[in-house]
């Protein structure tokens, strides 16, 4: 019912709208999500967990963003990037409960109904790996499919699931598979994209690097000794979901050159998954080694292949630049939506431009839904200074000077902090009064 609304509204926009005089351009798109990474986890970031060639060649090719946030936990981050919307107003500030409680509203309009309303349908679409956005109440095995992906074919890993053998659910049919997940994931995709007329969108979330940690199969990745330790089984995790992004992007053929690529993280690893134990922040705190992730963005927009992009960007830029690369307006298509997104598509013609934000925005509430919450916590950054404002106090950093946040600026303030710390507030209540 909802689709059917959806694209009876697309028709009535187009029917009111003037014919362009010029195609518009529409290329593939391809959206690859890893569970648990923060940029220390992939050579190209300088990190020290794991060898990443392919997702190097990736940035070679592309742009790498030095300052893109997320949400400190999986749910808020995925939401985001479906919606373009923080998470004050999707209602996810935490982890979806996958029994009955709040989950991603139907009422939100995700990226396939964007596409679909936008581009009047041309775009095949489809969902693969990791939803974590519906539950009992909000979708339940159909969550994706409901939401407005014209496929599905994931898994969820709980309680005795492994990466080895694990719950398949298509299209809201659920079997347990045997096969590794990371692989199974990436081959679904494949197995579809290769059966699809131009152009796509293809939303791929895997599971890895999060936990169970454990022994990828030999062929993508190894650990050496019989006995290794939790960051070394990461990091061989690490090299798996890498080893077949690899495959995935050379499966894509002559395609590649018609094909958006953006690959990010959800959230930062566990604190004790970090390269330096001297770092104790991690998932689920809102510290840079929380919210700061990798993003890529590799394709015909990209004008310096191999360029770096200190730009402030965040997870809710992906809803934006999706419809940029479809050709579709944004303000004419959801004219009653209010986004919290912007395109990247500029920062890849020109990845020296000035930012376009002046500030960055994550938190974490509890639980899910609308206001009030038992706990709220949030953070905001300019191109320097942070400030984290929780139930415990208030913290600022000057990230240039010290960004491992080690020495909060306010715990012997000076005037100059205090007027750091009053514009930052000033600018966070702006956003989420």
């Amino acid at each position: 019912m909802r689709r059917a609304k959806l694209i009876a509204l697309a028709l009535a926009l187009a029917a009111c709208g003037a014919q362009p005089n010029a195609p518009v351009r529409r290329d593939n798109v391809l959206v690859v999500v890893l569970d648990d990474l923060g940029p220390d986890g992939l050579s190209c970031y300088a990190g020290e967990s794991a060898r990443t060639p392919n997702i190097d060649a990736l940035a070679r090719r592309g742009v790498r963003f030095e300052n893109a946030w997320a949400y400190p936990l999986c749910s808020p981050t995925r939401a985001a990037i479906q919606t373009g919307r923080l998470g004050f107003r999707t209602g996810i500030g935490t982890i979806v409960n996958m029994g009955k409680g709040y989950a991603l509203p139907k009422a939100e309009t995700v990226l396939p109904e964007m596409l679909d309303l936008g581009t009047d349908g041309l775009y095949a679409h489809a969902a693969f790996g990791k939803w974590h956005l519906g539950n009992v109440d909000v979708g339940g095995w159909r969550a994706p499919n409901e939401a407005g992906y014209g496929h599905f074919a994931g898994a969820l890993l709980r309680g005795e699931d492994t990466y080895f053998r694990w719950p398949s659910i298509v299209n809201g049919q659920r079997t347990h598979v045997d096969g590794y997940l990371t692989e199974a994931t990436v081959e679904n995709a494949l197995e579809w994209i290769e059966t699809r007329e131009e152009p796509w969108f293809c939303y791929l979330a895997l599971h890895a690097p999060h936990a169970p940690l454990h022994r990828p199969p030999v062929h993508l990745a190894s650990v050496s000794g019989p006995d290794p330790t939790p960051r070394e089984l990461y990091r061989a995790m690490v090299e798996a979901a890498d080893a077949m992004i690899g495959r995935l992007i050379d499966g894509l053929g002559d395609q590649r050159e018609r094909t958006t690529i953006l690959l990010l993280g959800d959230n930062g690893p566990l604190a004790k998954l970090l390269p330096s134990s001297s770092r104790p922040h991690g998932k689920g705190t809102l510290y840079e080694d929380g919210v700061r992730v990798p993003l890529i963005a590799a394709g015909p927009r990209v004008a310096s292949p191999g360029a770096t992009c200190a730009a402030l960007v965040h997870v809710t830029d992906v809803f934006a630049t999706v419809a940029d690369v479809a050709g579709v307006d944004l303000a004419r298509t959801l004219p009653d939506v209010e986004l919290d997104s912007q395109s990247l598509v500029p920062y890849l013609e020109d990845p020296s431009r000035p930012s376009t934000r002046r500030y960055l925005y994550t938190e974490d509430f509890r639980p899910n839904g609308p206001p009030p919450h038992d706990t709220s916590s949030r953070a905001i950054r300019d191109a320097r200074h942070k400030l984290i404002l929780t139930p415990a106090g208030e913290e600022l950093y000057d990230l240039e000077s010290d960004p491992a946040e080690r020495k909060n600026l306010l715990t012997t303030p000076t005037p100059e902090t205090r007027k750091i710390r009053d514009r930052l507030v000033r600018a966070l209540t702006a956003i989420s009064p």
